[in-house]
């Protein structure tokens, strides 16, 4: 059939969307598929520790705003996160997850996705597990949430501060 208009069904040229195609040139390059985000865990336990030397307080949610979960009492680094391998009883983080501490370790350097909340895991800790985190994005996080990773250039839900015009 060599008069059927693009997109018909005797057409070959594979455009099928009402005449544009959507074919790559020759040699030209596709563009890259953003990789979907990468699941390092889910937080098992939320913790946060009032008083320096007492006892801390399990949560089922928690609001963290820039300076770590809101209600904690301020310390070296906004978010402890550690693994599989602590307990509230053996050290005092605010986020535990189901996950071994070597997969906190190797996504170090990377932002992370919790429920509202978009963390930076940029520090080991010198003297205990796990890893420490700066706050990207505040919001509500809760147990049961999974935490992943977010590639570089993913929206974070965070807007440039200037409003569209109404």
């Amino acid at each position: 059939m060599l008069n059927d208009p693009v997109g018909s069904p005797g057409d070959t040229t594979g455009a099928h969307d009402g005449g544009m195609t959507t074919s790559i040139p020759p040699g030209a390059t596709p563009p890259a598929a953003t990789p979907p985000p990468r699941p390092i865990g889910t937080i098992t336990t939320l913790a946060i520790y009032p008083e320096r030397d007492e006892p801390g307080t399990r949560l089922e949610s928690a609001f963290v705003e820039p300076a770590g979960l809101e209600g904690d009492r301020r310390k070296k680094r906004p978010v402890h996160v550690v693994g599989q391998e602590e307990t509230p009883d053996t050290t005092r983080a605010n986020l535990f997850l189901d996950t071994p501490d070597a997969c906190l370790r190797e996504a170090l350097g990377q932002e992370v996705r919790a429920g509202g909340v978009v963390l930076a895991l940029d520090e080991l800790p010198s003297g205990c597990a796990g890893v420490y985190a700066s706050v990207v994005q505040e919001g509500l996080l809760a147990v049961g949430d999974p935490l992943e990773t977010l590639e570089p250039g993913v929206d974070t839900g965070e807007h440039s501060g200037v409003d569209a015009p109404a």
